[in-house]
């Protein structure tokens, strides 16, 4: 294909593909080349698992680009009253779910802060962050998937993604009214992550903010509608990276606060790494542990562990739970990262990459294919999003963002209950579509 204009749409879908092959790669050299040295001696599968890394990354980025459209930038211009109709549908379901979201939120946060009002809620979140390794150790991790919570949670989370999702996309079309109620709703999801020092939910929030400024940055090429952008719009698109430096501080004082500062020297001896001023080796030397673990226990899997098939559903624990309640088995044994545990390496408590995950069902050597398969979603995935403002597509662009963002830490969109379960309702609505 051959482009003219840097600023045509089909510009902006090429690069989302190449951003996030771009991140994979830069995970994958920070493990090789970061501070932590995780392996002081290399043998043939080490190279081996190395080199399958690389080759789901192009696998991945090929089945993205081989299937962005030809006739992109006409069905951009083409689907323009598409977009306002989808507009228009969305803003008065928004409406409705709006107040189903907000109230879903309260629930968990009350639930699983432990607390019986919005005032003990917020004291509860003040005081998790100046003690996050306290409330970090003490909260309850217990399961709540069969409480009343839990259904609600299981039967209302599709529609709270959703909302959250569009509501943001829509955000200037919606009344005042509702932008103080979805302002209310994330307010009250960090408070409750806040006050139990995780997080997930702090990510999830970062990742939503970001996929959606993606798709409205990138839904309106500029040399298709303006050449300026105003001052708000802007602001609206610095948002992410100011919420990405905030976590990153929030991240650090936690971290600190855990380990006491605590770092490994040997890790900071040589240069460059040398050069990281003391105060912030503690977060460095976590950062990259948390980023590149995965990679590690990967290379140890397709070491040392067998294949034994999971029946297709071992890259999601949310699946493997269901199933041994319906059958009595248990597959989460037969994973390779619970295989590991025998080697030391305990798989609730470390990072598995996506990948050791899904060798479970595939083996090493199909996940190739599949991450093939995996980059003609996200394309059809983003095209959608971008030339219809798909509300389905819109929802399922965010979760591929998570998805890419941790594929070297977990399986981060189908191995939690309320996301797995979204995410297969999401897909089965977008596969039931005629365009598809």
């Amino acid at each position: 294909m051959s482009y003219t204009n840097n600023n045509t749409p089909v510009r902006y879908v090429e690069r989302i593909g190449l951003y996030s092959f771009i991140f994979m790669l830069m995970v994958l050299l920070l493990f090789l080349f970061g501070p932590i040295p995780w392996s002081k001696e290399h043998d043939l599968l080490d190279f081996v698992g190395i080199f399958l890394l690389l080759s789901y990354f192009i696998s991945f980025y090929k089945g993205y680009r081989n299937n962005i459209p030809n006739n992109f930038n006409a069905i951009y211009v083409n689907r323009k009253f598409q977009r306002i109709d989808n507009r228009k549908i969305t803003i008065r379901l928004l409406k409705v779910t709006i107040w189903i979201s907000l109230i879903v939120t309260v629930l968990n946060a009350f639930e699983y802060a432990g607390v019986r009002s919005f005032s003990e809620l917020f004291y509860k979140a003040l005081y998790g962050l100046n003690n996050a390794a306290e409330v970090y150790y003490e909260k309850d991790v217990s399961s709540r998937a069969g409480t009343f919570i839990g259904f609600i949670n299981l039967f209302f989370q599709p529609v709270v993604f959703w909302s959250l999702a569009l509501s943001l996309f829509y955000f200037k079309d919606i009344s005042i009214l509702h932008k103080i109620i979805i302002v209310s709703t994330l307010s009250i999801e960090l408070l409750r992550w806040f006050a139990i020092g995780t997080n997930k939910g702090l990510v999830d929030i970062i990742g939503l903010i970001i996929s959606i400024a993606i798709i409205v940055k990138w839904k309106t090429p500029p040399s298709y509608i303006q050449k300026k952008r105003s001052l708000k719009e802007r602001i609206f698109f610095l948002l992410p990276f100011a919420l990405i430096f905030l976590f990153l501080l929030y991240f650090t004082a936690a971290i600190d606060d855990r380990t006491d500062s605590s770092y490994t020297p040997s890790y900071f001896s040589s240069y460059p790494y040398n050069l990281i001023p003391v105060g912030l080796r503690s977060s460095v030397e976590h950062i990259n542990s948390y980023l590149t673990q995965g990679y590690y226990n990967m290379l140890q899997c397709f070491k040392y562990c067998d294949f034994d098939w999971t029946c297709g559903i071992g890259n999601s624990r949310f699946l493997m739970g269901v199933f041994e309640g319906i059958t009595g088995m248990n597959l989460f044994e037969r994973t390779y990262p619970a295989q590991l545990q025998y080697f030391g390496v305990d798989p609730l408590a470390s990072w598995h990459s996506v990948y050791s995950w899904f060798a479970s069902d595939l083996t090493f050597f199909g996940i190739i294919p599949f991450m093939y398969f995996i980059g003609k979603c996200y394309a059809k995935v983003v095209c959608s999003a971008i030339a219809e403002a798909d509300s389905i597509s819109i929802v399922l662009f965010y979760f591929f963002v998570l998805a890419i963002a941790n594929s070297s830490c977990t399986n981060y969109v189908l191995a939690y209950t309320n996301m797995c379960s979204a995410t297969i309702i999401f897909v089965i609505i977008k596969m039931m579509r005629r365009n598809g």
